[in-house]
């Protein structure tokens, strides 16, 4: 996440990787949150050839409610995004997409900390990713 009002987020990525193509053609996403549980599956979809539909991983494709590309069934939580803008930054691609709608399995979105339901997992390097456990909530105070 890189704002929150409205909610826009980034990722980056090889120029010539068809997330990339398929990003800049068409100008929208979706990011699908996958719990712990999927990360051998989702490392292992790098080693299937390209194109490589989402059935074709062994996961489940699911209509989006405001963009084209699917939803990935098996995922906890997903966010629907459009394209605000991109950077190259030699070989790699920095892509901007602003939140159009967001949607999670009926438990995480029922729960009191759905990060701890959720027990999702952010890439560190190749073959290896760390598990979100929960959220930290802290009192702000307003800046005087």
């Amino acid at each position: 996440m890189v704002a929150s009002d409205p909610l826009h987020l980034a990722f980056n990525c090889n120029r010539e990787h068809w997330t990339a193509q398929n990003v800049l053609r068409s100008r929208e996403f979706v990011v699908n949150v996958p719990g712990v549980e999927l990360a051998e599956k989702v490392w292992n979809v790098s080693r299937i050839p390209h194109p490589r539909p989402v059935e074709r991983a062994g996961l489940t494709p699911l209509a989006a409610s405001r963009v084209r590309p699917p939803r990935v069934g098996e995922c906890r939580a997903h966010l629907e995004c459009s394209l605000v803008q991109h950077m190259d930054f030699g070989d790699e691609v920095w892509l901007l997409g602003r939140v159009v709608a967001a949607s999670a399995d009926k438990e995480v979105a029922k729960a009191r900390d759905p990060f701890a339901v959720m027990r999702s997992f952010v890439y560190l390097e190749p073959g290896t990713y760390a598990v979100i456990g929960g959220a930290i909530r802290v009192r702000s105070r307003r800046p005087r």
